[in-house]
């Protein structure tokens, strides 16, 4: 194997001044939530070293400081105890059969509704259950009436992504688990990147107490999917250098680009597929501006738009920061290379 360099594309150069600048400022409370979530979990949280180890080295504290800067640090401790609830989901059906996810999935959106498992059932003796009842009913806790609904849906809806994920794994095939069309990956991604419940804590955060048909818009749905395609897009560029590594970029854009002819790149130019990766998020910030622009003009929308459009914005340049310095990635190898945005990958 030789080592291939790649130019990653400066994603944040497509967004607004103030949300690309090079030291992005964060919450103000992130150095007590970061104190507080690092002595919890060291000292306080249920869970063997090792995963204590791999949730502190995730810096979790600054993703959620960077995704809702205004929020106060009770906020803040429910977004990132929200956070930790569905990593730890995440872990339990990574590599799980459809019937151990929908098992999982079932209790996960059932302790969210408030539902408690049979004492005596397999699920309740396991060393997660008791640790996630407690996250989840400090976050549950806490969520206004107002958003409660929309954030149990959007949970049911990401569960189901979830069970669907593993059924897609169960049934690949050859062609290194590569054969799913760029549109259908689009579709797909849509859903398994989990952002949407992130979506109703900034709601929540942000006080935008509207009823949720406000949000059922098509124009408003548009502006949203926009944000999301953005998260994802974002989310495989920098997570595909550590995913080719593990032997698992099987299912990142990069590797569906080059496996779609219709992409209009062939199956070896990754440094092709990383360009039209960045077509393609470019692509999604136009939606963006397009839907915002149109629901600017409308009367009953135009609050909304303000205050809603800046916190979606807020989330995707906020994970975008995250991923380029967390150590989850480890996008880059050193500071010369940050700054000429140069990676090699093992080919």
């Amino acid at each position: 194997m030789s080592p291939y360099q790649i130019r990653l594309p400066d994603l944040l150069s497509v967004l607004p001044q103030g949300r690309r600048l090079k030291d992005r400022p964060t919450n103000p409370n992130f150095a007590q939530l970061d104190a507080n979530f690092s002595s919890w979990v060291t000292n306080s949280a249920p869970l063997p070293p090792k995963q204590k180890k791999t949730i502190l080295q995730a810096q979790m504290p600054y993703l959620v400081a960077l995704v809702y800067p205004d929020a106060s640090l009770s906020q803040l401790t429910v977004c990132l105890r929200y956070m930790l609830l569905s990593l730890v989901l995440e872990n339990l059906t990574d590599n799980a059969s459809t019937d151990q996810c929908r098992a999982w999935t079932d209790m996960f959106v059932g302790l969210l509704k408030g539902e408690k498992l049979d004492e005596k059932s397999s699920q309740a003796k396991h060393p997660m259950y008791q640790f996630m009842a407690g996250l989840s009913a400090h976050v549950m806790k806490e969520i206004s009436d107002t958003h409660r609904h929309a954030f149990i849906s959007e949970n049911e809806a990401a569960a189901e992504s979830i069970v669907k994920e593993a059924l897609d794994r169960e049934i690949s095939s050859s062609d290194n688990g590569c054969t799913t069309s760029l549109a259908e990956y689009m579709d797909h991604r849509q859903a398994t990147i989990g952002l949407r419940p992130f979506l109703v804590l900034e709601r929540w955060v942000r006080g935008i107490d509207l009823p949720d048909t406000i949000f059922h818009h098509p124009v408003v749905k548009a502006m949203v999917d926009a944000a999301v395609e953005m998260v994802f897009i974002a989310n495989d560029i920098y997570s595909y250098k550590k995913e080719c590594i593990a032997g698992e970029a099987s299912h990142n854009i990069i590797t569906v680009i080059m496996h779609d002819n219709c992409a209009g790149v062939s199956k070896g130019d990754i440094q092709g597929a990383f360009d039209v990766a960045f077509s393609m998020f470019r692509g999604a910030w136009a939606q963006f501006v397009q839907a915002k622009e149109y629901l600017d003009e409308d009367e009953n929308y135009g609050a909304l738009t303000e205050a809603y459009s800046a916190a979606l914005l807020d989330c995707v340049a906020g994970n975008i920061h995250w991923s380029l310095i967390c150590d989850r990635y480890s996008v880059f190898e050193d500071e010369k290379s940050r700054v000429c945005r140069l990676i090699s990958i093992q080919v």
